[in-house]
C-alpha cells in the first residue's frame, strides 16, 4: 500500500524541485482535454498588412501549426507566445504578405478563423498573460483541501527542465547536458529511468541520443544542439537551483532583487530578479552571490552564459484563481502573467503525477 507522502516524495525527486507545496494532495492532469489555455484578447484594426487569425488547436505544437497556416495562406507567420502541444490552446496567429485570404483554415487538430487585421504585428511575448482552465484528478488526499490551496496563491517562477522533469527526453535537458563538461553526467542522464516518465523523442532529441549510442565520443551530441538551446538550458538549470536553495515553502520568496506589480489583471504582486549571466556573476549583492555559489558548487561552465540577461519573476501572485470540487476532480480557473506556468500553480497547491 502506497501512502500520499511516499508518492509525494517520489514526485518531488522526479521534478527535481526542492519546493514543498501547500498540501500533500497528489493529482494528475488528463491531457490534452483537461488543460485549456487561452491568450488574452487583442484589438484588431479595419485595415493593415497583417491578417489576424484566432486559432483553436488540440494536441499540436505551435510550430507545427505555423507551418500549416503558412501553407494555407502563402504568407509569413508570426505569433505572440508558444502554447503547450498537449493542451487545448487558443491563440492568435498573424500573417503578412499573404497570397491567399481564407476565412477559415481547418486541419485535423486545429481551426483558424480570420477575425480582422492589424497595422503591425505584436512581438513575441507581448501577450502579457494567459487564462487557464485545468481539470485535475485527485489521486491521494481530499479534493476540498486541494481547492482551498488556491486562496491567495503565490506561484514560484521555476521553468525549464525541472518543470517538465518526467517527460523525457527534453530539448532543454539535452542542451544542458551538451554544455556540461561531464561525460559521466551525460550518460547517467540519458539512460536513467524516472518513475512515471513519458517517452517522447523527436528533433534534436532523436539525433542527439542516436549520436551518443553510436559513437564513443561523449560530446558528439553537441554537434546536434544549437548554442541557444544549450545557453537557455544552462540559464534555467542555474535559476532553478537558485530558487530551490532559498525558496522552500509557499508564500513570499525570501530572496529577490525587486518587487513590482504582476503583468496581468488585478493588483497581484511580483518578485523579480536577474536571470543568470556573466554580468550577474560579476555583480555584488545576495542574488549575485547565490548565483556564484551554484555555479561553483556544481562546476558549471559559466562562460556558456550570455553576457547579460533580463529579469524574470522569482514568484508571482496569481492574478485570478479559483477552484471548484467536482466529485474526485477539481476544476481550476487561473490567470497568470507570461513566463509563469499553470503547471507550477498546480504544483504549488499539491504534488503532480503526469499519469493520464
Amino acid at each position: 500500500m502506497t501512502s500520499s507522502i511516499t508518492i509525494a516524495r517520489i514526485l518531488e525527486e522526479v521534478w527535481g524541485i526542492r519546493f514543498k507545496p501547500k498540501t500533500s494532495v497528489v493529482v494528475s492532469i488528463n491531457r490534452p482535454t483537461g488543460f485549456i489555455v487561452a491568450e488574452r484578447r487583442i484589438k484588431t484594426d479595419r485595415e493593415g498588412p497583417w491578417l489576424v487569425y484566432w486559432v483553436k488547436k488540440t494536441g499540436i505544437s505551435t510550430k507545427r501549426l505555423l507551418k500549416q497556416i503558412r501553407t494555407a495562406t502563402g504568407g509569413d507567420v508570426s505569433f505572440m507566445g508558444l502554447k503547450d502541444a498537449q493542451a487545448v490552446a487558443y491563440q492568435y496567429i498573424l500573417v503578412s504578405n499573404p497570397e491567399r485570404y481564407p476565412r477559415l483554415i481547418q486541419g485535423e487538430d486545429f481551426k483558424a478563423w480570420l477575425v480582422g487585421r492589424r497595422a503591425k504585428s505584436p512581438r513575441l511575448g507581448s501577450h502579457l498573460w494567459n487564462n487557464f482552465r485545468i481539470t485535475v484528478n485527485v489521486i491521494e488526499g481530499e479534493v476540498r483541501e486541494f481547492c482551498e490551496a488556491f486562496d491567495n496563491l503565490i506561484v514560484p517562477g521555476f521553468y525549464g527542465p525541472q518543470r517538465f522533469g518526467i517527460e523525457r527526453p527534453n530539448t532543454h535537458i539535452i542542451g544542458l547536458l551538451a554544455g556540461l563538461p561531464s561525460p559521466g553526467l551525460l550518460f547517467k542522464e540519458y539512460f536513467f529511468t524516472y518513475p512515471f516518465q513519458i517517452e517522447y523523442r523527436e528533433g534534436y532529441e532523436t539525433s542527439g541520443i542516436g549520436s551518443v549510442q553510436r559513437e564513443t565520443d561523449p560530446y558528439a551530441i553537441t554537434r546536434h544542439v544549437p548554442y541557444s538551446i544549450a545557453r537557455d538550458a544552462l540559464q534555467s538549470y542555474i535559476w532553478n537551483r537558485m530558487l530551490s536553495a532559498v525558496y522552500k515553502e509557499p508564500g513570499e520568496p525570501p530572496l529577490y532583487e525587486k518587487r513590482t506589480r504582476a503583468l496581468c489583471p488585478g493588483e497581484g504582486r511580483a518578485w523579480i530578479a536577474r536571470l543568470p549571466s556573466r554580468k550577474l556573476l560579476n555583480s555584488r549583492g545576495e542574488w549575485a552571490g547565490l548565483a556564484r555559489r551554484v555555479v561553483r558548487d556544481e562546476g558549471l561552465p559559466w562562460t556558456l552564459l550570455p553576457k547579460d540577461a533580463p529579469m524574470r519573476p522569482v514568484a508571482v501572485e496569481a492574478c485570478r484563481a479559483s477552484c471548484r470540487p467536482a466529485g474526485n476532480k477539481a476544476i481550476v480557473w487561473i490567470t497568470l502573467p507570461r513566463g509563469i506556468y499553470a503547471t507550477m500553480a498546480v504544483r504549488t497547491a499539491g504534488y503532480v503525477s503526469w499519469i493520464n
